[in-house]
């Protein structure tokens, strides 16, 4: 559709679906229409406003308007995505054998193969399907597999629930801005204007009252980028985490029948507070090396030597990202020879690289000095040898740190001796942090 069909279809959608008129001036419907091609504000000069004023008032008013209208967070960046998707899939997606389902994966990822994960898919099917935890958390580092997993959770368990709706933080949202978003799928027949009179404390308790109501699933991914995102304030940012603690809290601690799961690298920080009978984490390891089927995935897929393939993902210790980065390079400078490859030092993509970027980010200075110390131990240490190590750091923030690392994915807990050890769970974790921090 060109712009001018999806602005006619979005008026006709609103008639629609909510009994009213799609109130565009002029102005704000060329706006509008530049936006859905792409045309910057700057570009905007013949609307007979300056375009500071359109930039800074107008434009901003119209997105705000929409957002209100259809429920969904539409912006100029991404008005033309969310305006097609909406016309494509007016209702959301419904299941043929039970028409009450709506299902909303607009933001998931395409549904693929996935290997080697049967424990843990019986392990979310058991919290969230029979034993009714109304939070689960997801974690791991990045490319471990957590969104493909829970994307195939989601297709075998769906027709479980009334509503499932996949929200991707990638397009990070004001929590005010996505209760009205899923508002939406619930009260259809409330007016926006008494909608938007409420405040966050009376949305969240309206949801939670639907959530009693049906069964639902709603799946929050890339929970970390709440935190990240450059399109609010410091302050913005800080006050909308908040917020979300208080929904989060809210879903663990009030009684229903749903359940919400964050994918991401840690849990929120109110979590730590929560009704723990309620609320599970489940945090994603390696694949196993003798999974036959990944085994034949990857010889399948990138035309590799079966001689060695075990050795391969052993040596990766089964992190499919990792593995998938360098089986082409296998194939193309070893002739997919894979003992070849293995005779070289570790091979670390520079998307590997990215990931464990973005994750030292998100830590603290305590927190890197800590697993920068385990990448450099030859064997894995127990809690008090790291305590001696830090004598002018309390032993209290030593443990919180070390909890919030083993929660994350980046070091592993050993309890197979009298004191736990702890050491960094990835080789190729260890190569990036010594190439990073070449001092200790």
């Amino acid at each position: 559709m060109d712009a001018k069909q999806i602005i006619r279809g979005l008026k006709d959608w609103v008639k629609r679906e909510k009994a009213i008129d799609l109130n565009l001036s002029d102005c704000q419907e060329a706006i509008l229409e530049y936006s859905l091609q792409n045309i910057a504000y700057a570009n905007m000069e013949n609307l007979g406003y300056a375009v500071d004023t359109i930039k800074n008032n107008t434009g901003p008013e119209l997105f705000q308007y929409l957002s209100q209208v259809t429920g969904r967070t539409v912006s100029k960046k991404n008005c033309l995505l969310t305006l097609s998707r909406l016309l494509e899939h007016p209702g959301g997606e419904k299941d043929p054998e039970n028409n009450s389902l709506r299902l909303d994966l607009e933001e998931a990822p395409n549904l693929q193969d996935v290997y080697g994960r049967e424990q843990e898919l019986s392990k979310l099917e058991t919290w969230i399907v029979t034993e009714h935890c109304a939070l689960v958390g997801v974690l791991g580092m990045g490319g471990i597999g957590k969104t493909l997993l829970l994307r195939k959770f989601v297709d075998k368990v769906k027709d479980k629930f009334d509503y499932v709706i996949w929200k991707n933080f990638k397009y990070p949202a004001l929590l005010e801005d996505f209760l009205t978003h899923i508002e939406s799928y619930f009260f259809v027949n409330n007016s926006e204007t008494t909608a938007n009179k409420k405040n966050i404390s009376q949305k969240i308790l309206s949801l939670i009252s639907f959530l009693k109501q049906h069964r639902c699933l709603l799946i929050f991914d890339h929970w970390e980028q709440l935190m990240i995102t450059n399109e609010i304030s410091a302050d913005q940012r800080e006050i909308n985490y908040d917020n979300y603690g208080r929904f989060l809290r809210s879903v663990s601690e009030l009684e229903h029948q749903s359940c919400v799961v964050f994918i991401g690298l840690e849990i929120h920080r109110q979590m730590d507070i929560a009704d723990k009978f309620r609320v599970r984490e489940l945090t994603l390891t390696g694949l196993n090396s003798r999974d036959t089927q990944y085994s034949q995935y990857l010889l399948r897929n990138f035309q590799l030597s079966d001689q060695g393939i075990e050795k391969l993902i052993e040596e990766y210790q089964g992190y499919p990202l990792a593995l998938e980065l360098a089986a082409p390079y296998i194939q193309t400078y070893h002739n997919g020879q894979i003992y070849e490859f293995l005779k070289g030092t570790l091979f670390v993509h520079d998307a590997i690289t990215d990931i464990f970027d973005k994750h030292f980010s998100r830590l603290l200075n305590i927190e890197i000095n800590i697993i920068r110390q385990l990448a450099h131990e030859t064997e894995p240490i127990s809690l008090p040898e790291l305590y001696q190590l830090f004598p002018s750091i309390s032993q209290a923030k030593i443990s919180q740190s070390m909890d919030k690392l083993c929660r994350t994915g980046l070091v592993e807990k050993n309890d197979s001796q009298k004191l736990p050890t702890f050491g960094v769970v990835h080789r190729l974790l260890t190569k990036y942090i010594k190439n990073r921090y070449r001092e200790i």
